[in-house]
């Protein structure tokens, strides 16, 4: 979480991606993060795959953060 944190705001992606809002995706990866350790630690065989798709939310999470970093990246592209 630390190293996605610091890489939101690391200058270096905020030039090549045109944007320094990725620091408002931090607490989303956060939850997302912490809902998938809670399914790990839970009734699970460790498979990335089958615990993202079998819990509703957390796929539901993934699905907006993508949908946010996309407009973030393209959107900001577009408008400025």
């Amino acid at each position: 979480m630390v190293l996605y944190a610091l890489w939101s705001i690391d200058i270096t992606t905020v030039q090549r991606l045109h944007t320094g809002a990725f620091v408002y995706t931090i607490p989303l990866v956060l939850i997302i993060l912490l809902k998938y350790n809670l399914n790990i630690e839970g009734d699970s065989d460790g498979d990335p795959t089958t615990i993202i798709l079998h819990d509703k939310w957390l796929l539901i999470l993934c699905i907006v953060y993508l949908t946010w970093a996309f407009f973030l990246i393209y959107l900001n592209r577009i408008v400025s």
